[in-house]
């Protein structure tokens, strides 16, 4: 469940101005879900993925994903809620200089995980998306397409149970895009939660779920067929989208893990000092289980945060 009340966001403008982002908003996503976020750049999608992470906390109301709440939750617990979700990104953010298989890995590393577990769990996920074959080749020696499935494939490595897609087909042509958006729907099939961020209406109307679209500080339900016009005004001013839902069945929800401490996280992706492994196909391994931890244990984290 992520859960969204009476949540207000602002920032600072240079001028010493205040530029509200969300108003009041209220908002609930159920586990298993699928649902668009729509709406023009600066409109606040980015800024709607950064609080379900708590990369952002809001100025008032609360957010809650799973246990978690954005205003409860410690500095120590936030990596923990994150292994609870996988993040796509538009740009990809895979480092250069290492391999496909190396990529997917370090999200493993960052957990504390090594040997074999990783190895297995890295072929396995590639095999998932379709790139099991190029676990050796680097990022420039692929096409667009190849990368975003190995962003996909690093953001599934630790099994979570949302996954946050950024404007993921946005550097994308259509045929490329679509073949990544039935990637990501056959996840959400499977029992992810998955709440993606997007302007390409195209797809939308093309792949139907839940649509959010972002207005004014708000966001409302719409029907697919009138996001066009979602921008356009009524009397008064007033937004007027059809509120509706799909008519598309969502998948039994997966369980959320029960909880289990982890041990401490790798150093930062800007320099990795984890060996390479010798990667080779092997049975899957049971995957950990991901939740507040018992005792505090601290770690530490990789990740780039979207802006």
């Amino acid at each position: 469940m992520i859960d969204f009340r009476d949540v207000t966001v602002s920032y600072p403008l240079p001028d010493g101005t205040v530029r509200k982002v969300y108003e009041n908003l209220t908002l609930s996503i159920k586990q298993g879900e699928m649902a668009y976020v729509i709406g023009p750049s600066g409109s606040g999608k980015s800024t709607l993925m950064r609080m379900i992470y708590m990369d952002l906390k809001p100025d008032k109301g609360v957010v809650r994903v799973g246990e978690y709440r954005s205003d409860t939750i410690t500095p120590k617990e936030i990596p923990y809620l994150r292994r609870t979700l996988g993040v796509v990104f538009q740009d990809f953010q895979l480092l250069p200089d290492r391999s496909v298989y190396e990529n997917v890995a370090f999200a493993l590393y960052a957990t504390g995980k090594g040997g074999a577990a990783v190895k297995n769990r890295v072929m396995q996920v590639l095999g998932r998306v379709g790139l099991q074959h190029k676990w050796k080749r680097f990022p420039h020696e692929i096409s667009g397409g190849e990368q975003q499935r190995v962003t996909i494939a690093r953001a599934i490595a630790n099994e979570p149970w949302i996954l946050l897609a950024d404007e993921p087909t946005g550097n994308l042509d259509p045929r490329v895009a679509d073949e990544i958006q039935k990637l990501l729907i056959s996840l959400h099939r499977q029992g992810m939660t998955l709440l993606m961020s997007t302007h390409d209406y195209r797809l939308v109307k093309k792949f139907p779920a839940r649509t959010l679209a972002l207005m004014k500080g708000q966001i409302v339900d719409v029907d697919a067929k009138t996001i066009g016009d979602v921008a356009k005004k009524g009397k008064g001013g007033r937004t007027v989208p059809a509120v509706t839902r799909s008519s598309a069945p969502t998948p039994a929800p997966r369980s959320v893990p029960t909880p289990r401490p982890m041990p401490p996280a790798a150093p930062s992706p800007g320099a990795p000092t984890t060996p390479k492994p010798t990667p080779g196909p092997a049975p899957d391994p049971t995957p950990p289980t991901l939740s507040r931890p018992a005792n505090g244990h601290e770690e530490q984290e990789t990740r780039k945060s979207t802006s």
